[in-house]
């Protein structure tokens, strides 16, 4: 009679750890889904580099997601131009055309590297995501 009662504690021990794991997978799906839901994204697409006297003009397409879109100018490996938000229409997740005029340093056309534009999002935490290098060729 004890070695039954012993197996029935037993079975119900292992029935309420069972049941805590399957509350914790679910909260970690949950949690899972929230993240998905945040995701940051930026991706672009037709981008078109011109170069004349010294002023590049890019222009494209981007669409964001969660984000607004910031590009930075690099040069012999010092940032040339600090972050810059890329101005869009509206903030929907749709491909938006952008243009953006700038310039170049000026020993820039004498150097065999070229100068680097890279475009990015940032997630919540202020973090840069979906880096995008793009080189400025003279």
């Amino acid at each position: 009679m004890k070695y039954f009662g012993f197996v029935i504690i037993l079975a119900c021990i292992m029935v309420a750890c069972s049941n805590q794991e399957s509350e914790k997978s679910t909260q970690t799906e949950n949690q899972q889904d929230e993240t998905i839901q945040h995701t940051t994204a930026v991706s672009l697409r037709n981008v078109d580099v011109k170069v004349e006297n010294g002023n590049a003009v890019i222009n494209g397409e981007v669409q964001a997601s969660n984000t607004n879109v910031y590009y930075i100018l690099e040069y012999n490996n010092q940032t040339t131009i600090e972050e810059q938000e890329v101005e869009l229409e509206n903030m929907d997740e749709k491909w938006q055309d952008f243009s953006i005029k700038m310039k170049l340093p000026e020993d820039s056309t004498s150097r065999d590297e070229p100068p680097i534009i890279t475009f990015y999002g940032k997630n919540d935490q202020g973090e840069k995501v979906n880096a995008n290098y793009i080189p400025v060729d003279m």
